[in-house]
């Protein structure tokens, strides 16, 4: 069926080409017009199986650019037979333009196919698959139509053949361009449609307008897709040269292997952005002011990321500055979006460029203070999250912050899961991409009817769960139990507390407390519980005065000395006054906390469906922001938990919603020091750090079981790219130090040993080089065993020669502290097989030796380890 759709189109094509060109007479009238469209549908499906079986035969034999002699004869030899006036072939090296000139004057236009195939090995089990192999570039390489070329030559022929077929009715004439080489001609070689232009492959006749069609597997098999502008992506070639260095295969050291160089740059190259993101859609924009869940800082560092490459570019920089300038762009975009100037360069410095060096750093944080300053200072962006401050002392309470790193790690790694399943299932739909982005917007509007707070980035419900907005507890009429005895105490209050109470209460609550006697009063309960929870929100309650006489609570001590905001300095309050009111007000009423506990909780599942839907319909921009909303509620759902269980009552809830953020951000990410200096610098507030680190540190040792690869990984592994997230343990061995491997020193000579005693100690010794030290023991040279020949077959003179007359200048040294990476061309260098270690390069004081082979070794086995796990 794929096929006939395909002629159909190919029918399609012909007419929309000679309608809008006018070469068919009177296709104004509509009665020639479905006589027209009727006559090419004839003709087309009498035509069928002959398109069917060129375009088969034409996918059985591909060739590549340049080479095209059995497709070119194939379509000259059909061209000829349909009687075409005239049949140009070799037209720049193989392409074909043929002629068909119709019964009456009228204009020019041309209709233009491709028939070059791509150096790619095909493995489909088609009957009609290609077998072909040949030698290109210098490799050899299978040939497929695996761009559609096959059926673009076909369909071509298949118009020629119904124009011919249509001749009497043409008012003009019909220019058939078969063009070699559209993926470009080999290295060294010219060709395609610059070489046939040149050649006149539009001239004599000169057509007015030129139409081409390209299959497509993004549309459904009978659908015509048409756009104004540009439509199938250019692309620009460009070579890079590495020299490498030659040298004998037992020294591979003394040279360049230009096969690792090339393998790094090709590994920086796929990092770009614009390899990552549908640079096409243009929805990213539309996403967040839609309300999808997704954050802008995606939108933003992509625009900043390619703006600082495209300016690169233009000052022809070399590539490796390029990727400097992504880095920096991408530290702008972040900086800017969460006015964070630390974070953005740690960012980019950590997940972009993967190297801390200070060459690099140093124009990441410039960048990043000036994105920040800009976004304050003429646009008044102010910090999108506001954490409450905290001063967490409390050892005893690490514990549940241990627990939260565990719950967000897996739920980090389950997230990463979901992610891909979401875009695989939206993939599977085969559907186009508006397609999919309106049944994602569907998805999240349809959940933004019951929970309005998943739409967009979500700042205003995070700030609410960092103030403990969710979980602040309210009275309840009922939580008024003794109330006979409560009631005494406001009407005639007798210490500071209950004074400062009886003064706040209402006029109703007066009123009903100067009538009530005895007994149960409902509207008397629902009047106090109103005023308290008044109190317990206007502002701080305690005064060492007002409860000086209060016996305080274990966990009403640990929340004072945080000093809560927000939310949690309500529920501080309420603490208060069950502590100064324990017979009175009754502890035992959770339904708040049973009800934030369900609210929250189902926030987070509707804030995750709504991501997953997001985000795997194909929308573009950040998934930062989400990340950070859902660790938010997270940790506010876990704070809430144990409270409802009696845990954790002295800690704010917004101290585990901060916590949430920053560990939900690391097992994402894979980050932890990212995720840690994120919520530092949002929270400006170090005592935060304890709980912090280690829910972050946790959280990805957890996640990366669960999921082996980071929010950012994701997509280049399934492009297979495999891309380290950490040094693996070949990279750790090379970090090792001097002092690691260092062993005793070989046995020095004196500068003022004789001759005799240097040669004594050559022999037995197994060294072909002994340090030469002063009183001192430093270095002051060293001596060679080839250096003795001139003096073997010497006499009495002998006795004169000191190892100061033989010695060679000290050689290169290495210090204990030193790593061995950075030692490396130290003993690439170096003739001796125990390489000289001193105290410091100042004092130059023999302490030990290295031995080179060792070092040798563990870069050797490294290097094969990375080779073998990128294999």
């Amino acid at each position: 069926m794929r096929h006939r759709h395909t002629l159909k189109l190919g029918g399609a094509f012909i007419a929309l080409a000679c309608g809008l060109a006018g070469i068919v007479t009177a296709a104004d009238d509509s009665d020639n017009a479905r006589s027209l469209r009727a006559e090419v549908d004839r003709l087309a499906a009498a035509n069928d199986a002959r398109v069917i079986a060129w375009r088969r035969d034409i996918h059985m034999h591909p060739e590549l650019s340049n080479r095209e002699f059995r497709t070119s004869a194939l379509v000259a030899e059909h061209l000829k037979k349909l009687g075409f006036d005239t049949v140009r072939t070799g037209v720049a090296h193989t392409g074909v333009v043929g002629v068909l000139k119709g019964a009456r004057p009228g204009t020019v236009v041309a209709l233009r196919a491709d028939m070059d195939a791509l150096p790619i090995l095909e493995q489909t089990n088609l009957p009609f698959a290609s077998k072909v192999e040949t030698t290109y570039n210098g490799l050899k390489v299978g040939v497929m139509h695996a761009c559609g070329h096959d059926a673009h030559t076909a369909i071509l022929m298949g118009a020629a053949t119904v124009l011919a077929g249509m001749r009497d009715r043409l008012a003009g004439t019909v220019v058939f361009i078969f063009q070699p080489a559209e993926e470009g001609p080999p290295l060294e070689e010219g060709g395609g449609s610059k070489m046939m232009i040149a050649e006149g492959a539009l001239d004599n006749p000169r057509p007015k307008a030129i139409f081409g069609l390209h299959v497509s597997p993004l549309l459904n098999a009978g659908s015509l897709g048409v756009r104004s502008g540009a439509l199938m992506g250019d692309e620009s070639n460009f070579r890079i040269v590495i020299h490498g260095r030659q040298s004998h295969a037992g020294r591979p050291w003394h040279g360049v292997d230009p096969i690792t160089i090339a393998a790094q740059v090709i590994t920086a190259l796929q990092t770009i952005p614009s390899r990552q993101l549908d640079q096409g859609s243009g929805v990213s924009l539309i996403t967040i002011g839609t309300g999808g869940s997704i954050g802008r800082e995606g939108g933003i560092t992509q625009l900043s990321a390619t703006l600082a490459s495209k300016w690169g570019q233009l000052a022809k920089w070399h590539p490796y500055r390029l990727r400097l300038l992504v880095g920096c762009g991408a530290a702008s975009g972040i900086s800017a979006a969460y006015n964070a100037p630390i974070s953005g360069a740690v960012f980019a410095a950590l997940i972009v460029l993967g190297n801390f060096s200070m060459n690099l750093f140093a124009p990441l944080v410039f960048a990043s203070v000036v994105a920040t300053m800009v976004s304050r200072s003429f646009f008044g962006i102010k910090p999108s999250y506001t954490i409450p401050t905290f001063e967490f002392t409390s050892l005893t309470q690490l514990p549940w912050f241990l627990l939260l790193g565990l719950i967000t790690g897996a739920m980090g790694g389950a997230f990463l899961k979901l992610l891909n399943k979401s875009e695989d299932l939206f993939k599977k739909l085969k559907a186009p991409i508006y397609l999919r982005l309106a049944l994602g917007g569907l998805i999240v509007g349809l959940i933004g009817i019951w929970s309005p707070w998943v739409w967009g980035n979500g700042y205003f419900t995070t700030n609410k769960i960092l103030h403990g907005e969710y979980g602040a507890p309210a009275f309840n009429p009922r939580d008024i139990a003794g109330l006979e005895s409560l009631a005494d105490k406001l009407r005639e209050p007798q210490d500071l507390l209950s004074r400062f109470i009886s003064a706040q209460l209402s006029d109703k609550s007066q009123a009903l407390l100067a009538e009530y006697t005895n007994g149960p009063n409902p509207e008397l309960q629902r009047a106090l519980a109103a005023d308290f929870n008044q109190i317990i929100s206007s502002g701080p309650l305690f005064d060492p005065q007002r409860f000086e006489n209060v016996t305080l609570s274990p966990a009403t001590v640990v929340l004072l000395e945080l000093k809560p905001q927000g939310g949690d300095r309500v529920r501080l309050n309420r603490l208060l006054l069950l502590d100064a009111y324990p017979g009175e007000i009754s502890t035992e009423h959770r339904s708040k906390l049973y009800l934030d506990f369900g609210k929250l909780g189902g926030l987070f599942v509707a804030k995750l469906i709504a991501t997953l839907a997001t985000v795997g319909s194909g929308a573009v921009g950040g998934v930062f922001t989400p990340t950070l909303f859902l660790g938010a509620a997270l940790g506010g759902v876990f704070a809430i938990g144990l409270q409802i269980l009696g845990a954790g009552e002295g800690l704010p809830i917004a101290l585990f919603a901060a916590v949430g953020m920053g560990s939900m951000l690391s097992a994402t990410t894979r980050s932890p020091l990212l995720a840690m200096i994120m919520i530092f610098e949002i929270s400006l507030d170090y005592s935060l750090m304890p709980p912090l680190m280690l829910a972050c540190v946790v959280s990805v040792l957890v996640a990366r079981r669960i999921h082996p690869e980071s929010i950012y990984t994701e997509p280049l592994r399934s492009k297979g790219l495999a891309i380290a997230q950490e040094p693996a343990a070949s990279e750790e061995a090379m970090e090792r130090t001097v002092a690691d491997l260092m062993r005793s020193p070989v046995l020095p000579v004196r500068e003022n040993a004789t001759l005799r005693e240097i040669a004594d100690r050559f022999l037995t010794s197994t060294n072909n080089f002994l340090p030469v030290v002063d009183a001192k023991y430093q270095i002051v040279g060293v001596v060679a065993l080839q250096d003795l020949k001139e003096y073997l077959n010497a006499g009495d003179e002998l006795r004169g020669v000191i190892a100061y007359d033989v010695m060679r200048p000290p050689p290169p040294s290495v210090t204990p502290n030193q790593r061995l990476l950075d030692v490396l061309s130290v003993v690439l260098a170096s003739e001796q097989r125990n390489i000289p270690v001193v105290n410091t390069l100042k004092e130059n004081r023999l302490v030990g030796a290295l031995a080179r082979a060792e070092v040798l070794g563990i870069f050797s086995e490294a290097i094969a380890a990375r080779s073998k796990a990128e294999v």
